[in-house]
């Protein structure tokens, strides 16, 4: 899918909280197109989940989620990575290597997962917010910090 194309559905469509079990939006939408923009109405976007993140990397307001393996899965954890390389990553992600889904045991918590590309090697970084502390910082968790093992050969992205 291509950009462009992208930004020409996203602006022709709107969508409201209640969307007319009539409406169709016809064969050339792709459903998990549909699905993405629904789905995360009324949370938060890329930019934001990536500046809120960013912000509690740089205060120091960061956990990590406690596994059974943690080697390997979250390089953050095991200082592997640091605090600011985590940051240079998600600043270099864009918004088509950014995703968001329930947590998978607590659907009513949203995980931000960012795919960015540092290198030819592609990274994973998956973490939640846990909302503002009282000095205004948000606090965050992170889940798994560490390359996919999927690499880009050719042009760099």
């Amino acid at each position: 899918m291509s950009r462009s194309w992208l930004r020409r559905y996203a602006a022709a469509l709107t969508f409201t909280e209640n969307v007319s079990a009539s409406w169709n939006p016809g064969p050339s939408i792709p459903l998990e197109f549909v699905l993405r923009l629904t789905y995360n109405m009324g949370t938060m976007g890329f930019r934001e989940a990536r500046q809120r993140l960013v912000r509690s990397l740089l205060a120091g307001n960061y956990q990590h989620e406690i596994r059974e393996v943690v080697e390997g899965k979250n390089l953050l954890d095991t200082g592997e990575v640091s605090p600011d390389e985590v940051v240079a990553l998600l600043q270099r992600c864009r918004g088509d290597q950014y995703d968001c889904a329930p947590h998978h045991a607590e659907p009513a918590v949203p995980v931000h997962v960012f795919r960015p590309v540092r290198e030819g090697e592609q990274w994973y970084v998956k973490a939640y917010l846990l909302g503002k502390d009282p000095d205004g910082t948000d606090a965050a968790v992170f889940i798994s910090v560490h390359k996919s093992g999927y690499t880009y050969r050719g042009r760099r992205r």
